[in-house]
């Protein structure tokens, strides 16, 4: 899964995704969008089993930042997490 992060200085106002730029990313195999917005300034999340993140970069910034001042960060690893079923066990044993 290619995970791509694009952000937003401070300075930006935060990005909203219309139903036509949701679609033509949809079309890049982005199946998930994650919009957040804080202190530092706001970033959307974009990731897809079949988005080709670093391929499609400069497509993803046209579409959700068209003229805006970006930074951009792929992801690198996927960790999965779940807990410990021997330590649950033991924790609800009488």
């Amino acid at each position: 899964m290619s995970v791509v992060v694009v952000i937003l200085g401070d300075s930006e106002a935060p990005v909203a995704i219309a139903a036509g730029t949701a679609h033509a990313l949809a079309r890049l195999g982005v199946t998930e969008i994650t919009l957040t917005d804080g202190r530092g300034g706001s970033a959307i999340v974009l990731t897809g089993w079949a988005f080709d993140g670093r391929r499609h970069e400069q497509d993803v910034i046209a579409l959700v930042a068209p003229g805006r001042t970006t930074t951009v960060l792929h992801g690198i690893a996927d960790v999965i997490l779940r807990p410990d079923e021997t330590r649950a066990a033991e924790k609800f044993s009488a």
